[in-house]
Protein backbone atom coordinates (compact mmCIF):
# COMPACT_ATOMS: atom_id res chain seq x y z
CA UNK A 1 0.00 0.00 0.00
CA UNK A 2 1.66 3.11 -0.99
CA UNK A 3 2.18 5.63 1.62
CA UNK A 4 -0.36 8.17 2.64
CA UNK A 5 -0.18 11.60 2.93
CA UNK A 6 -1.60 14.14 5.07
CA UNK A 7 -4.92 15.76 4.26
CA UNK A 8 -5.74 19.20 3.48
CA UNK A 9 -8.95 21.10 4.13
CA UNK A 10 -10.75 21.73 0.90
CA UNK A 11 -10.42 25.57 -0.24
CA UNK A 12 -12.88 27.40 1.54
CA UNK A 13 -14.17 24.90 3.75
CA UNK A 14 -13.90 27.81 6.54
CA UNK A 15 -16.39 25.26 9.38
CA UNK A 16 -13.95 22.34 9.03
CA UNK A 17 -11.26 24.80 9.90
CA UNK A 18 -12.71 26.66 12.48
CA UNK A 19 -13.69 22.78 14.17
CA UNK A 20 -10.16 21.72 13.76
CA UNK A 21 -9.22 24.90 15.56
CA UNK A 22 -11.68 24.36 18.72
CA UNK A 23 -10.51 20.70 19.35
CA UNK A 24 -7.04 21.80 19.42
CA UNK A 25 -7.55 24.74 21.48
CA UNK A 26 -9.10 22.85 23.43
CA UNK A 27 -6.39 20.22 23.63
CA UNK A 28 -3.85 23.02 24.55
CA UNK A 29 -6.36 24.44 27.72
CA UNK A 30 -6.70 20.63 29.03
CA UNK A 31 -2.22 20.94 28.65
CA UNK A 32 -2.06 24.07 30.11
CA UNK A 33 -4.60 23.02 33.27
CA UNK A 34 -1.72 19.68 33.73
CA UNK A 35 -3.45 17.48 37.18
CA UNK A 36 -6.61 19.06 38.16
CA UNK A 37 -6.03 16.37 41.24
CA UNK A 38 -2.84 17.97 42.62
CA UNK A 39 -3.06 19.81 45.02
CA UNK A 40 -2.36 23.56 45.69
CA UNK A 41 1.52 24.09 47.30
CA UNK A 42 1.69 25.47 50.75
CA UNK A 43 2.81 29.17 50.33
CA UNK A 44 2.46 32.65 51.75
CA UNK A 45 -0.68 33.98 50.58
CA UNK A 46 -1.25 37.90 51.76
CA UNK A 47 -0.39 39.94 54.48
CA UNK A 48 -1.75 43.36 55.70
CA UNK A 49 -1.60 44.90 59.22
CA UNK A 50 -2.52 47.92 61.66
CA UNK A 51 -1.78 49.55 64.94
CA UNK A 52 -4.12 51.53 67.29
CA UNK A 53 -4.45 52.38 70.76
CA UNK A 54 -7.99 51.69 71.41
CA UNK A 55 -10.15 48.84 72.56
CA UNK A 56 -11.07 47.45 68.91
CA UNK A 57 -8.88 47.59 65.60
CA UNK A 58 -10.15 46.84 62.31
CA UNK A 59 -8.51 46.52 59.50
CA UNK A 60 -9.21 45.09 55.71
CA UNK A 61 -7.61 41.53 54.77
CA UNK A 62 -7.83 39.51 50.75
CA UNK A 63 -7.58 35.91 50.70
CA UNK A 64 -6.85 35.61 46.95
CA UNK A 65 -7.35 31.98 46.68
CA UNK A 66 -9.76 29.85 48.58
CA UNK A 67 -7.46 26.23 47.73
CA UNK A 68 -7.34 24.87 51.50
CA UNK A 69 -6.90 28.44 52.67
CA UNK A 70 -5.68 29.20 56.54
CA UNK A 71 -5.77 32.58 58.08
CA UNK A 72 -3.30 33.34 61.16
CA UNK A 73 -3.58 36.89 63.16
CA UNK A 74 -0.93 38.22 65.19
CA UNK A 75 -1.72 40.32 67.90
CA UNK A 76 0.59 42.11 70.01
CA UNK A 77 -0.90 44.58 72.88
CA UNK A 78 0.95 46.70 75.45
CA UNK A 79 1.15 45.44 79.01
CA UNK A 80 -0.93 41.93 80.33
CA UNK A 81 -3.82 41.99 78.71
CA UNK A 82 -6.97 40.04 77.47
CA UNK A 83 -8.15 39.76 73.76
CA UNK A 84 -11.83 39.29 74.07
CA UNK A 85 -12.29 38.12 69.96
CA UNK A 86 -11.07 38.00 66.42
CA UNK A 87 -12.99 38.51 64.28
CA UNK A 88 -12.94 38.55 59.96
CA UNK A 89 -15.58 39.23 57.66
CA UNK A 90 -17.89 42.43 56.59
CA UNK A 91 -21.39 41.16 57.39
CA UNK A 92 -23.60 39.40 59.61
CA UNK A 93 -24.35 35.72 57.59
CA UNK A 94 -22.30 32.37 58.81
CA UNK A 95 -19.08 31.73 58.01
CA UNK A 96 -18.36 28.97 55.36
CA UNK A 97 -15.32 28.29 53.06
CA UNK A 98 -17.41 29.21 50.18
CA UNK A 99 -19.11 32.36 51.58
CA UNK A 100 -18.53 36.06 50.47
CA UNK A 101 -16.68 37.35 53.45
CA UNK A 102 -17.84 40.83 51.75
CA UNK A 103 -20.95 39.72 53.83
CA UNK A 104 -20.52 36.98 56.14
CA UNK A 105 -18.52 37.05 59.59
CA UNK A 106 -16.03 34.53 60.97
CA UNK A 107 -14.95 33.81 64.24
CA UNK A 108 -11.22 33.09 64.74
CA UNK A 109 -9.91 30.61 67.54
CA UNK A 110 -6.59 31.26 69.65
CA UNK A 111 -3.86 29.46 69.24
CA UNK A 112 -1.58 30.64 71.70
CA UNK A 113 -0.91 33.29 74.12
CA UNK A 114 2.34 34.66 76.22
CA UNK A 115 3.54 37.57 78.19
CA UNK A 116 6.80 39.11 79.37
CA UNK A 117 7.43 38.13 83.32
CA UNK A 118 6.82 41.72 83.56
CA UNK A 119 3.83 41.72 81.74
CA UNK A 120 5.03 44.45 79.79
CA UNK A 121 3.66 42.95 76.39
CA UNK A 122 1.31 39.99 75.28
CA UNK A 123 1.49 38.04 71.63
CA UNK A 124 -1.29 36.23 71.31
CA UNK A 125 -2.09 33.93 67.26
CA UNK A 126 -5.80 33.20 65.73
CA UNK A 127 -6.70 30.75 63.29
CA UNK A 128 -9.59 30.78 60.92
CA UNK A 129 -9.06 26.77 58.99
CA UNK A 130 -10.58 26.83 55.33
CA UNK A 131 -10.97 30.40 54.91
CA UNK A 132 -13.03 31.40 52.06
CA UNK A 133 -11.95 33.75 49.27
CA UNK A 134 -12.19 37.70 49.47
CA UNK A 135 -11.90 40.26 50.92
CA UNK A 136 -13.41 41.23 54.88
CA UNK A 137 -12.58 43.36 57.76
CA UNK A 138 -10.19 41.91 60.40
CA UNK A 139 -11.76 42.93 63.87
CA UNK A 140 -9.46 42.81 66.90
CA UNK A 141 -11.63 43.41 70.26
CA UNK A 142 -10.07 43.94 73.86
CA UNK A 143 -11.68 44.54 77.11
CA UNK A 144 -10.24 48.40 77.88
CA UNK A 145 -8.06 50.66 75.61
CA UNK A 146 -4.58 49.62 74.59
CA UNK A 147 -1.48 50.22 72.71
CA UNK A 148 -2.14 47.58 69.77
CA UNK A 149 -0.29 45.72 66.74
CA UNK A 150 -2.13 43.51 64.47
CA UNK A 151 -1.14 41.63 61.25
CA UNK A 152 -2.66 38.54 59.21
CA UNK A 153 -1.31 36.36 57.05
CA UNK A 154 -2.89 33.97 54.65
CA UNK A 155 -1.73 30.44 53.46
CA UNK A 156 -3.10 28.16 50.62
CA UNK A 157 -2.31 24.52 50.55
CA UNK A 158 -2.86 24.06 53.89
CA UNK A 159 -3.70 20.28 55.00
CA UNK A 160 -7.23 21.45 55.95
CA UNK A 161 -7.65 18.31 58.84
CA UNK A 162 -4.43 19.35 60.64
CA UNK A 163 -3.24 22.74 59.49
CA UNK A 164 -1.18 23.54 62.22
CA UNK A 165 1.88 21.99 64.57
CA UNK A 166 1.95 22.70 68.28
CA UNK A 167 2.39 26.72 68.82
CA UNK A 168 5.55 27.50 71.23
CA UNK A 169 5.97 30.47 73.33
CA UNK A 170 9.04 32.40 74.63
CA UNK A 171 9.73 35.69 76.73
CA UNK A 172 12.28 37.58 78.21
CA UNK A 173 13.48 40.67 79.77
CA UNK A 174 16.91 40.42 78.18
CA UNK A 175 17.85 43.10 75.57
CA UNK A 176 18.56 40.66 72.51
CA UNK A 177 17.34 38.38 70.76
CA UNK A 178 14.02 37.62 71.35
CA UNK A 179 14.01 33.58 69.92
CA UNK A 180 11.61 30.47 70.23
CA UNK A 181 12.16 27.09 68.53
CA UNK A 182 9.80 25.50 66.67
CA UNK A 183 9.00 21.94 65.70
CA UNK A 184 8.03 21.71 62.04
CA UNK A 185 8.62 19.33 58.78
CA UNK A 186 10.48 19.72 55.55
CA UNK A 187 7.75 21.50 52.88
CA UNK A 188 5.57 23.02 56.14
CA UNK A 189 6.20 27.20 56.77
CA UNK A 190 6.92 28.55 60.33
CA UNK A 191 5.10 31.60 61.27
CA UNK A 192 5.83 34.14 63.90
CA UNK A 193 4.36 36.75 66.37
CA UNK A 194 6.46 39.08 68.73
CA UNK A 195 5.88 41.76 70.61
CA UNK A 196 8.18 44.39 72.59
CA UNK A 197 8.16 47.34 73.90
CA UNK A 198 8.69 50.03 71.73
CA UNK A 199 11.18 49.48 70.13
CA UNK A 200 12.00 50.62 66.08
CA UNK A 201 14.98 48.70 65.43
CA UNK A 202 13.25 45.23 65.72
CA UNK A 203 14.88 43.12 62.72
CA UNK A 204 13.84 39.53 61.75
CA UNK A 205 16.56 36.74 62.34
CA UNK A 206 18.70 35.36 59.22
CA UNK A 207 16.44 32.96 57.29
CA UNK A 208 13.37 34.70 58.32
CA UNK A 209 10.93 36.60 55.98
CA UNK A 210 9.24 39.80 57.43
CA UNK A 211 5.39 39.73 57.23
CA UNK A 212 4.79 43.17 59.03
CA UNK A 213 5.79 45.59 61.11
CA UNK A 214 4.26 48.10 63.52
CA UNK A 215 4.72 50.26 66.39
CA UNK A 216 2.13 52.62 68.84
CA UNK A 217 4.45 54.79 70.74
CA UNK A 218 3.07 56.31 74.43
CA UNK A 219 1.17 58.63 74.57
CA UNK A 220 0.17 61.27 77.05
CA UNK A 221 0.15 59.91 80.76
CA UNK A 222 1.88 56.30 79.38
CA UNK A 223 4.96 55.37 80.34
CA UNK A 224 5.53 52.36 77.56
CA UNK A 225 4.05 51.55 73.97
CA UNK A 226 4.51 48.28 71.70
CA UNK A 227 5.98 47.11 68.91
CA UNK A 228 4.44 44.30 67.07
CA UNK A 229 5.94 41.73 64.01
CA UNK A 230 5.21 38.79 62.37
CA UNK A 231 7.90 36.87 60.18
CA UNK A 232 7.89 33.23 58.22
CA UNK A 233 10.55 30.67 57.38
CA UNK A 234 10.76 27.36 55.72
CA UNK A 235 9.99 24.26 57.80
CA UNK A 236 12.93 22.00 58.91
CA UNK A 237 12.51 19.45 61.60
CA UNK A 238 13.07 22.66 64.23
CA UNK A 239 13.27 26.10 63.60
CA UNK A 240 14.36 28.88 65.45
CA UNK A 241 12.55 31.97 64.74
CA UNK A 242 14.35 35.20 66.31
CA UNK A 243 14.60 39.07 66.55
CA UNK A 244 17.01 41.61 67.12
CA UNK A 245 15.89 44.34 69.41
CA UNK A 246 17.17 46.77 71.82
CA UNK A 247 13.85 47.05 74.35
CA UNK A 248 14.02 45.05 77.26
CA UNK A 249 10.79 43.27 77.53
CA UNK A 250 9.34 40.55 74.90
CA UNK A 251 7.52 37.73 74.04
CA UNK A 252 7.02 35.86 70.92
CA UNK A 253 5.44 32.81 69.54
CA UNK A 254 5.56 30.67 66.55
CA UNK A 255 3.68 27.56 64.84
CA UNK A 256 4.69 25.44 62.04
CA UNK A 257 2.19 25.68 59.03
CA UNK A 258 1.41 22.25 57.96
CA UNK A 259 1.17 21.96 53.86
CA UNK A 260 -1.55 19.90 52.57
CA UNK A 261 -0.75 15.99 51.29
CA UNK A 262 0.81 15.04 48.00
CA UNK A 263 -1.47 13.42 45.68
CA UNK A 264 -1.25 9.69 45.50
CA UNK A 265 1.52 7.97 43.74
CA UNK A 266 -0.43 5.51 41.07
CA UNK A 267 0.67 1.89 41.63
CA UNK A 268 2.59 0.79 39.06
CA UNK A 269 0.62 -1.95 36.64
CA UNK A 270 1.36 -3.38 33.36
CA UNK A 271 2.13 -1.41 30.00
CA UNK A 272 -0.99 -2.40 27.97
CA UNK A 273 -0.69 -2.57 24.31
CA UNK A 274 -1.10 0.89 22.38
CA UNK A 275 -4.35 0.78 20.10
CA UNK A 276 -2.99 1.00 15.77
CA UNK A 277 -4.18 4.28 15.95
CA UNK A 278 -4.84 6.27 19.14
CA UNK A 279 -7.79 8.59 18.54
CA UNK A 280 -9.65 5.87 15.79
CA UNK A 281 -12.92 5.95 17.75
CA UNK A 282 -14.64 4.27 15.00
CA UNK A 283 -11.90 2.44 13.61
CA UNK A 284 -12.13 3.68 10.35
CA UNK A 285 -8.26 4.05 9.83
CA UNK A 286 -8.17 7.86 10.70
CA UNK A 287 -8.94 10.64 13.48
CA UNK A 288 -11.37 13.37 12.81
CA UNK A 289 -12.02 16.70 14.43
CA UNK A 290 -15.23 14.74 15.63
CA UNK A 291 -13.07 12.24 17.47
CA UNK A 292 -10.31 14.57 19.16
CA UNK A 293 -14.02 16.44 20.48
CA UNK A 294 -15.03 13.41 21.89
CA UNK A 295 -12.13 12.65 23.36
CA UNK A 296 -11.63 16.04 25.35
CA UNK A 297 -15.33 15.49 26.67
CA UNK A 298 -14.20 12.25 27.77
CA UNK A 299 -10.94 13.58 29.81
CA UNK A 300 -13.78 16.41 30.96
CA UNK A 301 -16.27 13.71 32.21
CA UNK A 302 -18.84 14.84 30.17
CA UNK A 303 -18.64 11.94 27.83
CA UNK A 304 -18.43 8.08 29.02
CA UNK A 305 -14.93 6.40 28.08
CA UNK A 306 -17.43 4.00 25.52
CA UNK A 307 -17.81 6.18 23.26
CA UNK A 308 -14.05 5.83 22.22
CA UNK A 309 -11.84 3.20 23.31
CA UNK A 310 -9.13 3.96 21.00
CA UNK A 311 -8.22 6.89 22.77
CA UNK A 312 -7.37 5.30 26.13
CA UNK A 313 -3.95 4.49 24.73
CA UNK A 314 -2.75 2.94 28.36
CA UNK A 315 -5.93 1.62 29.08
CA UNK A 316 -5.86 3.45 31.88
CA UNK A 317 -9.59 4.12 32.46
CA UNK A 318 -9.44 7.04 31.13
CA UNK A 319 -8.29 9.97 28.90
CA UNK A 320 -5.32 12.16 29.15
CA UNK A 321 -4.11 15.12 27.38
CA UNK A 322 -1.20 13.17 26.05
CA UNK A 323 -3.40 10.87 24.68
CA UNK A 324 -5.33 14.06 23.20
CA UNK A 325 -2.16 15.19 21.58
CA UNK A 326 -1.76 12.07 20.10
CA UNK A 327 -5.12 11.87 18.26
CA UNK A 328 -4.36 15.28 17.34
CA UNK A 329 -1.12 14.46 15.80
CA UNK A 330 -3.21 11.74 14.05
CA UNK A 331 -5.52 13.83 12.62
CA UNK A 332 -2.98 16.19 11.37
CA UNK A 333 -0.37 13.63 10.07
CA UNK A 334 -2.89 10.37 9.34
CA UNK A 335 -3.01 7.13 11.25
CA UNK A 336 0.48 5.21 11.42
CA UNK A 337 0.26 2.16 8.27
Amino acid sequence: MPPRTPRSPAPGNHVSAIRRIAAFTAAAVLLSLGNGSARAQLAVDNTSFSTIDAAELIYPHTITSGTDALLMVGVEVHAHTAVNSVEWGSGSSACSSTCDPASCLCALTQVGTVSDSDKAVTVQLWKLVNAPAGTGNVRVTLPSNHRMVSGATSFVGVDPDTPLGTATTSSGETGAPASVDVSSMPGAIVLDAVATTFDTSLAAGEGQTPQYFGAVSATSGATEGVTGAGSTADGAGSVTMSWNLSSASWATIGVSINPGPAPPTPSATPTPAVPACIGDCDGSGDVTVDEIITMVNIDLGVTPLAACPAGDADASGDITVDEIIAAVNNDLANCPT
